[in-house]
C-alpha cells in the first residue's frame, strides 16, 4: 500500500515512521528541514530552537521519543511565571504574592483565588459548550478579573476579544495547570526527536516540496512538477493551505473546513548576557509582544542567556514589519522592563500557523482523523484541538493515533 504524507512535522514525522515499517510512505515537507514548529537553527555548535518548547513531566509520549533519541531530561523543575503590568511583576504561581498584587483590589485577587482552585478538582469541561469566554468568566471569576487579567491575557494570545474564544477550550487549558507543573527540556535540544524520527524511518521524506494539486477522486498528489500516486492519503498541513490544491473534496466538507482560521505566532530569539529576572515565563500587559520566555532557566547550556520574546496573534502592523524592525522595538520594549539587558544577538522567527483558533463552535467544524473520503485521513493539532492544546506531546500522539488506524485497514 502506497501512503502519502503531506507535512514533515512532528505528526507526520511520527506517523510515517510507523507506518513505513509496514507499508511504502511518501512524506512531503515544503520547508527545507523536518520538524514544523519544532524545528531548529544552527548557532555555532548549538541547535537553536526557533520557537519556544519545554516538556510537562506528565507528557508520557515526548519523554518516550526522547528515550529512543538516546536522551533524556534530568532537570525537572518548578518555574515562576508571572504578569507584568504597569511597571510591576507578579508571580501568579505563589498565592501569597498573588494577595500582594494592588493591580487587582483585595475582593477581586480573592475572587480570583476562588476561581483557580476549581481547577485542582477533575471536571467535565464539555458541560461548557457553545458557550464563549467572556459570558462564561464573567460569572465564574467577576468583571475585574475578567477585564484586568483574562481580556489582555487572551487578546495577547489570539487576538481576539473573549466573547470569540471557545469556553471550553480555554477551562481544558486552564485544567492543564501548566503553572503548577514540573518542566523540564531534554539535552541536545527538542530536535533531537525530530533527527530520531528521520533516521530511523524507513519513509521517503522529500524537502523543499511544492504542492500544487491534491486529486481525492483519482488519488494523485502533484509535487514540483511530479505526479505520485497513492492509496491512502494523510494530511497535517493547515486546512487553509490544503483547501487551495485539493480537488474531489465534498463540499459539505469544504463549507465546513474553509471556516477553520490558525494564529499567527511572532518571535525574536534573544541571547543576552545575564537573566532578566528570575521568571521562567513572564505574560507581559500593554506591550506590542505578549510575554517573555527565559530559555536558559531550563536549559542553561549556552556561553550566553537566551530568551523568546514573543507575540501569539500579532496586530496587522507588527506582522507587516520587517525582521529588523521587529528587532528594534522589542529590544527597546526590553530594555524599558529590564534597564540592564544587553542583547548579543537576535533572529527574528515566525510562523503563519502557529495554533488553530478554537472559537465556540469549533467542535462543529473542526477536522476529522477520517473523512468519509475513501482513503483521505487528516491528523495534527487542527484535529486534537480543542480536547488537546498544541504541544509536541500531542502532536506526536497525533502522529500515532493516524497511524494506528492507517495499519489496521
Amino acid at each position: 500500500m502506497k501512503v502519502l504524507i503531506l507535512g514533515g512535522g512532528l505528526t507526520g514525522l511520527a506517523a510515517s515512521q510507523l507506518i513505513s515499517k509496514k507499508h511504502e510512505v511518501l512524506v512531503l515537507e515544503k520547508g527545507d528541514r523536518p520538524g514544523g514548529l519544532a524545528a531548529s537553527f544552527k548557532k555555532g555548535e548549538f541547535d537553536i530552537p526557533y520557537f519556544y518548547h519545554h516538556v510537562f513531566k506528565q507528557e508520557t509520549i515526548t519523554q518516550d521519543y526522547l528515550k529512543k533519541a538516546g536522551v533524556e531530561i534530568d532537570n525537572w523543575r518548578k518555574v515562576r511565571m508571572g504578569i507584568f503590568v504597569n511597571g510591576e511583576s507578579v508571580n501568579f504561581t505563589n498565592p501569597l504574592e498573588l494577595i500582594k498584587f494592588d493591580y487587582l483590589s483585595l475582593m477581586a485577587r480573592i475572587r480570583f483565588g476562588f476561581f483557580g482552585a476549581q481547577f485542582f478538582i477533575p471536571q467535565n469541561w464539555s458541560r461548557l459548550k457553545g458557550k464563549n469566554a467572556e459570558e462564561w468568566l464573567l460569572k465564574a471569576a467577576g468583571r475585574e478579573v475578567t477585564e484586568k487579567i483574562f481580556t489582555p491575557l487572551m487578546y495577547n494570545k489570539f487576538g481576539m476579544p473573549l466573547k470569540n474564544i471557545s469556553a471550553e477550550w480555554l477551562a481544558i487549558r486552564l485544567a492543564a495547570r501548566e503553572a503548577q507543573s514540573f518542566f523540564g527540556y531534554p539535552k541536545g535540544g527538542v530536535y533531537k526527536i525530530v533527527d530520531y524520527l528521520v533516521k530511523n524511518n524507513k519513509s521517503r521524506i522529500v524537502f523543499k516540496a511544492k504542492l500544487s494539486s491534491v486529486d481525492l477522486n483519482n488519488k494523485t498528489v502533484i509535487y514540483n512538477g511530479k505526479k505520485v500516486k497513492y492509496d491512502v492519503l494523510i494530511n497535517t498541513i493547515p486546512m487553509p493551505e490544503f483547501l487551495k490544491i485539493v480537488k474531489g473534496l465534498p463540499a459539505k466538507l469544504r463549507h465546513k473546513w474553509k471556516k477553520v482560521r490558525f494564529i499567527k505566532h511572532l518571535s525574536a530569539v534573544v541571547a543576552h548576557k545575564e537573566s532578566l529576572d528570575d521568571f521562567y515565563w513572564i505574560n507581559v500587559f500593554g506591550k506590542e509582544f505578549g510575554g517573555i520566555i527565559q530559555h536558559t532557566y531550563l536549559n542553561d547550556v549556552y556561553p550566553f542567556k537566551l530568551s523568546f520574546v514573543f507575540s501569539y496573534a500579532p496586530k496587522e502592523k507588527l506582522w507587516k514589519m520587517s525582521d529588523k524592525q521587529v528587532e528594534r522595538l522589542f529590544i527597546k520594549r526590553v530594555k524599558e522592563m529590564y534597564p540592564q539587558f544587553k542583547p548579543l544577538w537576535v533572529k527574528v522567527t515566525r510562523a503563519v500557523y502557529a495554533d488553530p483558533f478554537a472559537d465556540e463552535d469549533y467542535v462543529k467544524y473542526k477536522p476529522q482523523y477520517e473523512t468519509g473520503v475513501d482513503g483521505f485521513y487528516n491528523a495534527g493539532i487542527q484535529v486534537t484541538s480543542p480536547e488537546y492544546m498544541r504541544s509536541m506531546n500531542n502532536s506526536l500522539m497525533s502522529g500515532q493515533v493516524i497511524a494506528k488506524k492507517v495499519l489496521d485497514l
